[in-house]
């Protein structure tokens, strides 16, 4: 028979697993096997009335009119694959997937692969369900699942494997079609929920670029590219002289913006999740305007919080060294040098590393290939019916946003010309597609193709120079802003100065103003246009529907965002507009932050701290360029109230080294601040300092900041300084000090009826008290400001408490109940994300299992406390972290250890000049005397030297390593 299926097609789509290995290990017996194979499948295809329209390598296509004859041709297959004598090879193991769609043909003839000429997302859904298969299992959608399931035989059965995220990112029910005789437990599911990955959701579905997924998976995964003599890779015929090399490890992607770079390098993570053991992950670049940022921000989506002595790319380096990942650096031509610095240092520290970047140029480093992201296939000539262009890659994603923006519409043969006009005259970029597409809203296809062709013709004198696709993408973009009412462009114009996204609240107030209207003539066209704040959301909502603002909903409202191309364009207009408009708005955006940032500091300590805390991370890329414009244009009282304003938040987040970096900028001036706001920014930059274990500058800058509210009279910044200066005091054993200083806090706190500051400074008298070694009376403090806390639903402060009075219980010989604070300790500096935090939560766990003679558990809870302390720079606790693993270490017989962690312990407190705390010098004490009395004493100075040698790397080394408890009393 010589026709295809065509309207309600079910597709059989098969492969065999772990083909390449095969090949490799049986060159020899492969060739007979693949053969046989292929008889099996075309067999049983055949005898349920199928059709093999496709063979690509070991993949069979196939098409059936009827669900049922495809359903019964992949048992029987299966079937036959199970009982054959594969010989050498051992079993074939196929994957097959099966879905149903509508789908046509372009010929009632015979013609390989035609199907992709209509319906050809039901090809995709197969794909993609194939993809998520093991070797012998057979999978349906939904969809073919209910043509089915009345009409199985006996024998057969359908198994709901729930809904799963399948590498289109598209949510799939799937089902496991299954008999007597066949494997029917496999491992979960090729899918994204069971792979480990950060990719983000698409709304939008992935249309066309089958050839270019395909090429670069190719480039990624296949050995013996080859290289030129300068080391950098190729794609497509070598040159003279090249030679063949290793894997490609840095592939970058490039092309115009607006081309797909970002999708495509979605889509092809997606595709190759499961060959990387720890993951795939996506590293968004485009709302970072800060170079030294970047690895930050890869180090924060790999949950790695910021490091001490030493950099976080070091931080970083350390960890890939020995994982298989790919990281998919985003958006990357801004930010160039930075990208490019990072990439050689991760690549050369971390051989099983891949990186594919997507960036308007390459990364220019050795060992990178690039790949040019073509136009999506444009109709030629000759394609002028709906379904001959419907085989264009273009076409096809115009017709599916189009419909998306106008259900009703339809490519007809009618307006099938001008489809095509429109797809040519954008040369295929996916965004310029887009855009026009959003606009049979209000035009017909006819209207937006002729008001292309106008606006092409404007721009025919731009630079000879630029790329033809960067010209074109300017003209769709430009076209687009022209098409915008006076007020819409100066809207449009000013949310340039928003990094990252905004609320309507935001763009209410920045946005705001009068501002010179840059035209599509250019600058020397501009003229004045206000916008009244009662106007922005009805502008905002039209820039919305027009395609060129993101809208993204949140559990407390609605956000807005610009497409990273667009983004670069609007900022272009407002830079044209001069630098009075564009200074003017970077200030209302300043002072927007600042206000926003002091009227949310009282929410951080209250029952909605966690509300207050996400909105702040979801403005930190807004708050980071308002810090950084105050600075570059010497706004110091506004720069100094912003950070001062942060620096709970960064307490709360463990962002030490960031909140003491832009509060260290804003103090470099403060000889031109006003003493009250100055006052305030010594007092975060004196805690976080403290946080860290810097307890010289904390002291110095708390000092400064207590004399200047003193000189105000400021009663209430008094008491919360000298709150502040007592904990360095109780770390530094000036308890005495810690005394006076929390006496007279709590005197003025009572002055002003101020019930919050009180408990605050009770939690610090407690505090004072423990370090003291006066358990009874801590116990008492903390459960009295822990009624407060609770009261006032302040779970930070709930969190801090508890851990204080878990370990005063667990040293108390109340082990079981401090065991049931640390896990509320730890599940609540979780929830706000404090490392810190869950570092302490972990230490006092490790005291409790030691407690229990646990010594195993303790080890591990103290060696995870020990590498967050570490992460966040708190030296203080790290010491007393690699003390308690010295005392495991000497209850383990293992004195070498134990006396060197000694070693290192006593070298850190000297730096610290903080001495061991009382509660804490009985354990130390045994620990030095067990591990003498196991090495004698001359073995044991020797050890307690080399441990104060010791860098803090190899004292981290040392703690964490298992120690053998092969040590014996000398004697």
């Amino acid at each position: 028979m010589n026709e295809l299926p065509h309207g309600t097609v079910t597709f059989l789509f098969t492969d065999i697993e772990g083909s390449t290995k095969l090949w490799q290990q049986f060159p020899d017996a492969m060739p007979a096997a693949l053969a046989r194979h292929h008889e099996i499948l075309n067999s049983a295809i055949q005898a349920h009335n199928g059709y093999v329209f496709q063979i690509i390598g070991d993949g069979f296509h196939a098409a059936f009119t009827f669900a049922p004859d495809a359903a019964n041709a992949a048992l029987d297959i299966q079937h036959a694959l199970c009982h054959e004598a594969w010989g050498e090879t051992g079993p074939i193991r196929v994957r097959m997937a099966l879905h149903s769609g509508h789908a046509q043909v372009s010929s009632a003839k015979f013609e390989t692969g035609q199907y992709a000429t209509g319906e050809y997302l039901v090809l995709a859904r197969t794909a993609r369900l194939l993809s998520a298969g093991h070797g012998g299992q057979i999978l349906t959608s939904e969809t073919t699942a209910e043509l089915i399931r009345e009409q199985l035989s006996a024998q057969a059965s359908l198994r709901d494997l729930g809904i799963h995220r399948v590498k289109d990112f598209s949510r799939e029910q799937i089902f496991q079609l299954t008999a007597p005789d066949l494997l029917f437990d496999f491992p979960p599911l090729n899918t994204l929920e069971s792979l480990p990955n950060n990719l983000p959701p698409q709304l939008t579905s992935f249309v066309g670029r089958e050839r270019q997924v395909s090429e670069i998976k190719e480039i990624l995964t296949t050995d013996d590219r080859p290289h030129t003599a300068e080391g950098n890779s190729v794609v497509g015929h070598p040159p003279s002289g090249a030679e063949f090399r290793s894997i490609v490890r840095l592939l970058t992607l490039t092309g115009p913006g607006g081309a797909g770079k970002t999708r495509l390098s979605l889509q092809v993570a997606a595709e190759l999740s499961g060959q990387f053991a720890q993951g795939v992950w996506f590293v968004e670049l485009a709302p970072l305007s800060d170079a030294e940022l970047v690895p930050q921000v890869v180090a924060t989506t790999f949950g790695l919080r910021e490091p001490v002595g030493r950099t976080i790319l070091e931080l970083l380096q350390d960890y890939m060294r020995d994982k298989t990942l790919l990281i998919v650096l985003d958006n990357c031509e801004h930010l160039i040098e930075a990208c490019a610095r990072l990439a050689d240092a991760l690549l050369r520290a971390a051989p099983h590393l891949k990186i594919l970047a997507t960036s308007r140029e390459a990364l220019g480093i050795a060992g990178e290939t690039t790949y040019a992201v073509p136009s999506l296939t444009l109709p030629d000539s000759h394609a002028q019916t709906a379904d001959a262009l419907l085989r264009f890659e273009s076409v096809r994603l115009f017709v599916e946003r189009a419909r998306a923006a106008q259900p009703a519409f339809a490519i007809t043969e009618s307006n099938a010309a001008a489809v095509a006009e429109i797809c040519r005259r954008l040369d295929g970029i996916p965004l310029a597609l887009e855009l026009a597409a959003a606009r049979v809203r209000g035009l017909t296809v006819e209207q937006i193709a002729q008001r292309l062709d106008e606006r092409f013709r404007l721009l025919t004198s731009g630079s000879r120079t630029a790329l033809p696709h960067h010209q074109t993408l300017r003209a769709t973009i430009e076209w687009s802003y022209a098409l915008l009412s006076e007020a819409e462009r100066a809207l449009f114009q000013q949310l340039a100065v928003f990094s990252g996204g905004w609320t309507l609240e935001a763009a209410e107030q920045v946005c705001a103003s009068s501002v010179a209207i840059i035209g599509a003539e250019g600058a020397s066209k501009s003229r004045d246009q206000r916008i009244a704040q009662a106007d922005v959301l009805e502008l905002m909502l039209r820039l919305v529907d027009k395609s060129l603002i993101v809208v993204e909903e949140n559990e407390s409202a609605a956000r807005y965002r610009f497409l990273d191309t667009i983004w670069y364009f609007a900022l272009e207009k407002l830079n044209e507009s001069g630098q009075v408009v564009c200074a003017q708005a970077r200030n209302r955006q300043l002072e927007y932050f600042v206000a926003y940032v002091e009227s949310i500091d009282e929410t951080l300590r209250g029952a909605e701290q966690n509300r207050a805390l996400a909105a702040l991370d979801r403005d930190l890329d807004n708050l980071r360029a308002a810090l950084k414009w105050s600075s570059e244009s010497n706004q110091v009282d506004a720069e100094l109230r912003l950070a001062s304003g942060l620096w709970r938040y960064w307490r709360v987040r463990s962002y030490f080294n960031e909140g003491r970096h832009w509060l260290k900028d804003a103090l470099s001036h403060r000889e031109h601040a006003s003493n009250d706001v100055l006052a305030k920014a010594l007092l975060g930059a004196g805690s976080l300092a403290y946080y860290q274990s810097d307890f010289p500058r904390g002291r110095q800058v708390l000092e400064d900041s207590l004399a200047l509210f003193r000189g105000l009279n400021d009663k209430r910044g008094i008491a919360y300084c000298l709150n502040l200066l007592s904990q360095g005091q109780v770390m530094t054993g000036a308890l005495e000090d810690a005394r006076i200083a929390l006496e007279e806090a709590l005197t003025l706190f009572r002055e002003l009826g101020d019930t919050r500051g009180m408990n605050y400074s009770l939690f610090f008298l407690g505090t004072m008290q423990l370090a003291g070694g006066k358990m009874s009376e801590a116990r008492a403090a903390f459960e009295e400001c822990l009624s407060y806390f609770q009261s006032a639903g302040d779970k930070w402060w709930v969190g801090n408490t508890i851990s204080q009075l878990g370990w005063i219980q667990n040293y108390q010989g109340e082990t079981d109940k401090a065991m049931q604070m640390f896990r509320e300790a730890l599940e609540i500096s979780t929830q706000f994300g404090d490392t810190r935090g869950t570092a302490r939560a972990l230490l006092y766990f490790g005291d409790a299992e030691s407690s229990r003679e646990a010594y195993a558990a303790a080890r591990t809870n103290y060696n995870e406390a020990l590498k967050l302390f570490h992460e966040v720079g708190d030296v203080f606790w790290m010491t007393v972290c690699i003390e308690a693993l010295a005392h495991v270490a000497a209850r383990q017989n293992n004195a070498r250890q134990s006396a060197q962690l000694l070693g290192v312990g006593e070298k850190l407190h000297e730096q610290l000049r903080a001495p061991i705390m009382q509660p804490h010098r009985e354990r130390h004490a045994w620990s030095a005397n067990r591990a003498r009395e196991l090495l004698g004493a001359q073995d044991f100075g020797e050890a307690w030297k080399q441990g104060r040698a010791l860098t803090m790397e190899q004292a981290i080394e040392l703690a964490m390593r298992e120690g053998l408890p092969t040590d014996t009393a000398s004697g």
